[in-house]
């Protein structure tokens, strides 16, 4: 048992660890390759917050461990939020973006009742994996023509419509021949291109065998305590995968940089639920327990009471921070019975 622990605890620093260098080394090839900073900033440092839950995730759905699956995916929402969130207020009061909330909050609220909607009748099919990509695909392209066209004046209802019309595979189709050919005409025999190409190919292995050594050990330990999977992927992995922004959280919250906390939050909770739970059903259908529904529809409840405080309150403070906490620890306590 202490050997299986011990490997879940190394698969996850080396989830975590390469996870975060193959965000740093492909930000360094991206722009060595003449991307813009917009780019980056949108998809690989936005995808790469989730790139731990991805990875394990993807790796359980390969396993046939739907509950792991869904048990980080909400797990992990709901940490960033009563305990990344929460811990980093107790340093400093959290000043609201009413804009921002009235737009991405919305978001936020919309992805969660997607995944409850899937998680209806307990499979996640590939076909609801696709949807959910779309999703995926369509926010992040919304973002891009958000950035031209809108200059972050947007809101949800703009969102519905633009996803409805399908304007966002016409747009991705342009946007990545535009990149491709751009990077073509720069691609040259670098040293440092080589360099970034075998760091993105070492630490994406990195991330493999973590993730690996992360999914294995964790069913092993479900399987010799009779615990069912999806409680350790709400309780060690999500928060395992949660302390790296642990510490960005406070260092952005003592700087006066609450936007990127809140941001990373938000945008960090819907990229779980479309590409992560999204690609994991494409890979293989996600069955889960039926208790699993039920915590995903108090880890909306969550949520919405989390909204709900951005929508009314001009601050967080130290008082919210314990609420957050407690609601926590509620939501551990009701995942284990």
């Amino acid at each position: 048992m202490l050997f299986y622990l011990l490997v879940l605890l190394v698969g996850l620093g080396l989830l975590v660890k390469a996870s975060d260098s193959l965000i740093e080394s492909a930000g360094r090839l991206a722009r060595i390759l003449g991307v813009s900073e917009l780019i980056v900033g949108l998809t690989i440092v936005a995808i790469g917050t989730s790139i731990p839950e991805l990875a394990s995730s993807v790796l359980a759905s390969l396993h046939g461990s739907g509950d792991l699956v869904i048990g980080n995916v909400i797990g992990s929402n709901v940490a960033n939020i009563g305990f990344v969130l929460a811990i980093s207020l107790l340093f400093a009061p959290l000043a609201i973006d009413k804009q921002v909330m009235k737009r991405d909050a919305l978001f936020l609220l919309f992805a969660s009742l997607a995944l409850v909607f899937v998680l209806f009748g307990n499979v996640v099919s590939r076909l609801e994996g696709i949807f959910l990509l779309l999703l995926f695909i369509a926010y992040f392209t919304f973002l891009f023509r958000t950035k031209k066209y809108y200059r972050e004046q947007y809101g949800f209802p703009d969102f519905l419509n633009y996803f409805l019309r399908s304007e966002y595979l016409r747009e991705l189709t342009e946007s990545s021949a535009a990149i491709i050919s751009d990077m073509g005409q720069k691609i040259v025999v670098d040293k440092r291109v080589l360099r970034e190409l075998l760091l993105v190919f070492a630490y994406s292995i990195g991330v493999i065998v973590g993730a690996e050594l992360l999914v294995t050990s964790a069913l092993k330990l479900s399987s010799t305590f009779n615990i069912n999977a999806s409680f350790i992927g709400i309780t060690i992995i999500a928060m395992g995968t949660s302390l790296p922004e642990l510490s960005v959280s406070i260092s952005a919250i003592k700087r006066n940089k609450g936007g990127i906390l809140i941001g990373n939050i938000i945008g960090s909770g819907i990229t779980n639920i479309f590409l992560v739970v999204g690609l994991s059903a494409i890979v293989s259908e996600l069955s889960i327990a039926s208790i699993l529904f039920r915590t995903a529809l108090i880890a909306l409840a969550f949520i919405i009471f989390f909204i709900v405080m951005l929508f009314y309150k001009k601050s967080l403070d130290r008082l919210d921070a314990f609420v957050l906490l407690a609601l926590y620890a509620i939501f551990i306590a009701q995942a284990y019975g």
